[in-house]
């Protein structure tokens, strides 16, 4: 009984360690794709819209190096020597796309649904099933405002195996099996190709809250 207790003991304080890890390691993206939006480069554009700027004197540029700045954030962002964010992008306030790293071969379009969730603002985490129902992408995003008002989002797809495995990996812990516990019971998996939960409805931004904890541990 005593070595039982010890042993959930020691799978409690890895948790606890993880969770905590991993709560810092958000906390930091969440202030780092805040930083990309109000670098003041964004700012620039809408003051240059706002002067009457068009598309094809300045406006076009600008945007041209704002798609450049993401590029180098996302190539320079790594974990482990691995890179974090696989897209990076920005949308006006009517879900119009300005900047995305996504080359324009493989870019995605959004379904209204999409950029109904976009426009209302939303900011924090959420896991997009879109992607893959093996490893669902999590997604960070935030409003930016301008002079006071609602101009736009940011948004930064994370790549789920690279940030995951460096977290829920650890072969000389004690505990077995772990994943990243969700709001509303879903587990993301350890290991590629298992399957932990499947949404009923397949489609984005299922669950808010994707890095709330590390649960499951046998």
């Amino acid at each position: 009984e005593k070595l039982r207790e010890t042993s959930l003991r020691l799978i409690s304080q890895e948790m606890d360690k993880r969770a905590t890890d991993l709560r810092y390691f958000s906390e930091a993206l969440s202030r780092e794709v805040r930083d990309l939006a109000f670098s003041g480069k964004i700012a620039l554009f809408f003051e240059n819209k706002a002067l009457g700027m068009s598309m094809e004197y300045g406006l076009g540029s600008t945007l041209k190096a704002l798609g450049s700045s993401f590029q180098t954030f996302v190539d320079q962002k790594k974990l482990n020597n691995q890179p974090i964010y696989e897209r990076v992008l920005f949308l006006d306030h009517e879900g119009r796309l300005l900047i995305d790293t996504d080359p324009p071969a493989l870019r995605r379009e959004f379904p209204a649904r999409a950029i109904g969730f976009f426009t209302a603002r939303p900011e924090g985490f959420f896991l997009d099933f879109d992607r893959d129902l093996n490893w669902p992408a999590v997604l960070y995003t935030a409003p930016f405002f301008f002079k006071g008002q609602y101009s736009g989002q940011i948004a930064a797809w994370l790549i789920p195996q690279n940030v995951f495995t460096h977290f829920l990996t650890n072969p000389s812990a004690s505990v077995k099996q772990t994943g990243i516990a969700c709001s509303r019971d879903h587990v993301l998996p350890r290991t590629e190709g298992q399957v932990f939960y499947r949404p009923e409805e397949q489609g984005l931004f299922l669950d808010e809250q994707a890095f709330s904890a590390l649960l499951q541990h046998h």
